[in-house]
């Protein structure tokens, strides 16, 4: 049952059971163990390996395509548009009910990989899941292809304008690889497409998705650092929690918030927010502010909600 195929000088493909997957002396002993037990046949799966060291185990995207959307489908220009527009719901169905057996699962694998090759690592042809770290991996690993395209492909991806892509490659930390000057040429690619963001040290941190900015877990010390914020005035709704925050300030012109999370900082005192006249939602909790010093900011408020400190 197993199986191994091999993409390019760095990939190879390899059809396992969960015994033979493991690696040194455990994976040795089990490995001796599969050999001589029978593996159910679910218990198989394909594995990606980079430079003879294993990588990840391979998903699968089972899409419905309706023949009456044809013309939704010519629209679709990558897997992530595809994963996102079609239905899917037959990945929550078991392989064997659907009749796909692992070894199938295994060449379907091998061959998006092929074309994924052939195809000078576009990642629009895989998942961006899988597409970047994968594509970093190979960069990693020496590959004179990958490194060529690396940046190219997440400049070219990010630019698109594809939301749920740009989110991951900023949570991801792609966006860390480009310098000042690359990053500032990219913000210009972003200004003519009326696509904005904010940086910090610069770096893109965040993109405006539906008038909401989210920055958590960025390391921002100060918001008066964050680039692009204080331009972002019909911005509604900003989550800064989860960083090194010790005062609010750079928020005087966002006169149009309705929703700030602030939680999970060092903020000790509450000045800064006097402009918000809009705010209904603010979440300070896990700051080390004397509750008195809030009941004081919002008596008689009843809209602002979750202000309370677990440390006061």
């Amino acid at each position: 049952m197993l199986k191994e195929q091999k993409i390019n000088d760095y990939i190879t493909v390899k059809l396992e059971n969960s015994l033979t997957a493991q690696q040194g002396i455990v994976g040795s002993i089990l490995g001796w163990i599969a050999k001589n037990t029978i593996i159910p046949l679910h218990d198989y799966k394909t594995y990606i390996y980079v430079s003879g060291k294993r990588f990840q185990q391979c998903r699968f995207l089972l899409l419905d395509v309706p023949i009456d959307k044809l013309e939704v489908q010519e629209s679709i220009d990558s897997i992530d548009e595809a994963s996102e527009t079609l239905n899917h719901s037959l990945e929550f169905l078991d392989g064997s009910f659907l009749d796909i057996t692992p070894d199938t699962e295994f060449w379907a694998h091998c061959s998006n990989l092929q074309a994924w090759v052939e195809h000078d690592y576009d990642t629009r042809l895989l998942h961006s899941n899988l597409s970047f770290p994968l594509l970093k991996k190979l960069t990693e690993a020496g590959d004179p292809k990958a490194r060529t395209v690396f940046k190219d492909e997440i400049v070219n991806r990010f630019t698109s304008g594809h939301v749920n892509v740009m989110k991951y490659l900023i949570n991801e930390g792609y966006m860390d690889f480009f310098t000042g000057d690359e990053t500032n040429m990219i913000l210009e690619d972003l200004k003519k497409k009326k696509i904005q963001c904010a940086c910090y040290k610069d770096k893109i941190c965040g993109i405006v998705d539906n008038n909401a900015l989210d920055l958590k877990k960025k390391g921002i010390i100060s918001m008066e650092k964050i680039e692009g914020l204080k331009e972002l005035v019909n911005l509604r709704e900003l989550d800064v929690s989860h960083n090194r925050i010790k005062e609010i300030v750079g928020l005087e012109r966002l006169v149009n918030l309705e929703r700030l999370n602030l939680s999970h900082n060092y903020i000790t005192d509450i000045k800064g927010l006097g402009t918000l006249n809009k705010l209904e939602k603010l979440n300070l909790l896990f700051n080390p502010i004397k509750f008195g010093q809030l009941l004081l900011l919002f008596q008689g408020s009843q809209d602002i909600v979750k202000y309370c400190n677990e440390r006061r």
